[in-house]
């Protein structure tokens, strides 16, 4: 943080945001809590990386709910079984579960183990004041990541 950034307040950080290092290779990384108030749901890739987001909006959960509906059996966790269940499988190989460990983005080790809602990101996207533009080199390395790491299309088997 630089010395024109305020700390964020225990009582206003209720999604738990913070800077941590990949004990790894010592990246920063951006840990925060998944907002409730966000629309998708990541699944993260059980070998890697890598993750799909999945809007709520999407036909094919629209069709997972109504499926589960119909037999009595819709809850969250038979939803989101479902969801990992119809998942393509990631570029690397692996599988998309929302209870995959979270890894580093740079070296791939396990930084956050096993634990749903909880997101990670390289460092540069932690929020900045709401002033801040970011650099066209910051721009570049947003869009890098997400092309390389987030799969928000083609989710479907």
């Amino acid at each position: 943080m630089d010395d024109s950034q305020e700390p964020i307040s225990d009582e206003d950080n209720w999604l738990h945001a913070e800077t941590i290092v990949c004990l790894n290779c010592f990246e920063a990384l951006y840990r925060v809590d998944h907002s409730p108030f966000y629309y998708s749901v990541n699944f993260y890739c059980d070998q890697c990386a890598n993750r799909a987001e999945v809007s709520a909006n999407d036909p094919v959960i629209h069709e997972l709910r109504a499926e589960l509906s119909n037999r009595h059996a819709l809850t969250n966790e038979t939803l989101t079984q479902a969801i990992e269940t119809r998942l393509r499988a990631c570029n690397c190989g692996g599988h998309y579960a929302s209870s995959a460990a979270r890894r580093c983005y740079k070296c791939n080790a396990v930084v956050v183990p096993d634990v749903r809602d909880v997101d990670l990101w390289p460092s540069s996207f932690t929020p900045k004041a709401d002033d801040y533009e970011p650099t066209p080199p910051e721009s570049e390395a947003a869009t890098h990541y997400l092309e390389t790491h987030v799969r928000t299309t083609n989710l479907w088997r």
